[in-house]
């Protein structure tokens, strides 16, 4: 059977690695990543690596990135035209959900006590967990080696929230977390942290969703990232936690990134020409003296520390902590002018949309992001994987909102406006 149309992205998608290390599979190159691809491969299709690997017929390898059928992965094996087929059926089912096993599925609602793991067909009950509090985040997942559904309970008024693993097919707890707020110490106002309660959240701030997961170090096996919020106060803290083993006591939080606001996305990105993949924060820095819209770019070498140099005084940080921001890279856009706040009715400018655009053979890695409130972006500015901006535009909506409020302030808020405006943004980034 025939399968032709099949490229490198798809490929890439279904396994949820980054494009390079596919290039290296197909290329024949054997390591410890190639291998636990054609495992991930294996496991969404059902079938065996060896079955994936059983010889066929030879292939060229298109010179414009399509994969000729049958799929060539290791030399001189190839995949067979029955998983050619499966690949295809799976593409778009993968891209928008992968269930880590298809006779069980998870049935959970937002802000809920409780989950249940259905059998299918039948939607038998397999087991149900009850928790003390509600639950923001609930995702089935492949995980250090097992098939597990992953939850975060909020945190209330006298406990921290927690970060746990069941094992998918019995329910027996695997792992638990609890992220103290005390990692905030030295780092922000001792008043703010005996205030507040840290707990896990979605990728999205506006919803729940999936925790991310994304292979940072390119050792073929998914880490998990997670935004965890100081409830009801900011700053937020992502953490990385590998995906290799499980995490051992006092190891969680060795991965850690702390900003001072909320983050609203966290994505992860190919941003350069190796296997290893970024992960991008877009959100809100409410910090003064420099507050407003805020990227951040972390990496698996870049992970720490915190966007402290925008806090207002460091009288507030304290002695035993060393200060650094550990980030990759990191851009603060600054508050309009007051008239235009004003007529928008807000008091720092936030990140509503972010697109991410990897790097590939013929296109380099760009970041598309919405600046604005909440609710609208009102200048759209595209930047490379350096933070250095392209382009902007202004969107007609965010005139017609303006105008509604002011007719003057909509008349000043024009290109030129916005070039000015663009000259005070400040970019952090390593000297590491």
């Amino acid at each position: 059977m025939q399968a032709a149309g099949i490229n490198e992205q798809q490929l890439a998608r279904l396994a949820g690695v980054s494009l390079p290390v596919i290039r290296g599979l197909l290329a024949g190159t054997r390591t410890t990543a190639s291998q636990r691809t054609l495992e991930r491969l294996a496991r969404a299709l059902h079938t065996s690596v060896g079955e994936l690997i059983t010889p066929e017929v030879d292939h060229p390898h298109m010179h414009d990135g399509t994969i000729a059928s049958p799929v060539q992965l290791v030399p001189p094996a190839v995949v067979p035209a029955a998983l050619q087929v499966g690949l295809l059926a799976l593409t778009v089912v993968l891209a928008v959900s992968a269930p880590v096993r298809p006779h069980f599925v998870v049935d959970f609602a937002c802000e809920q006590r409780s989950f249940t793991v259905l059998t299918q067909p039948g939607n038998a009950v397999a087991w149900r967990h009850e928790s003390s509090s509600n639950m923001g985040i609930c995702v089935a997942h492949h995980w250090c080696g097992c098939d597990v559904v992953i939850y975060g309970t909020r945190a209330t008024d006298t406990s921290e929230g927690v970060l746990a693993a069941c094992d998918l097919a019995t329910g027996n707890q695997v792992w638990t977390h609890v992220l103290p707020a005390s990692l905030l110490e030295g780092w922000y106002g001792r008043e703010l942290i005996d205030s507040g309660r840290m707990q896990p959240d979605a990728s999205d701030a506006s919803r729940c969703g999936e925790i991310l997961f994304t292979d940072v170090d390119a050792d073929g096996a998914d880490d998990m990232i997670v935004r965890w919020q100081l409830i009801p106060w900011y700053p937020t803290l992502v953490t990385w936690y590998p995906g290799g083993s499980w995490p051992s006591r006092g190891d969680e939080a060795l991965h850690v990134y702390r900003t001072s606001g909320r983050v609203n996305f966290v994505r992860a990105v190919n941003l350069d020409s190796d296997a290893k993949m970024e992960v991008v924060l877009a959100g809100c820095n409410n910090a003064p003296v420099y507050e407003g819209a805020m990227i951040t770019i972390l990496d698996d070498t870049h992970w720490s520390g915190a966007s402290f140099d925008s806090l207002s005084s460091r009288d507030q940080w304290g002695g035993s902590v060393h200060h650094e921001d550990g980030s990759l890279a990191r851009v603060v856009f600054p508050a309009f002018s007051t008239s235009v706040m004003s007529a928008l009715g807000v008091r720092r400018l936030d990140v509503p949309s972010l697109v991410t655009m990897p790097h590939d053979r013929t296109h380099a890695a760009r970041l598309v992001v919405g600046i604005g409130d909440e609710r609208d972006a009102m200048v759209i500015v595209t930047l490379d994987a350096n933070l250095n901006l392209i382009n902007f535009l202004v969107p007609e909506s965010a005139r017609d909102r303006l105008r509604l409020v002011s007719p003057r302030v909509a008349e000043t808020f024009n290109d030129g406006y916005v070039r000015r405006w663009l000259k005070q943004r400040r970019v952090f980034r390593s000297a590491r």
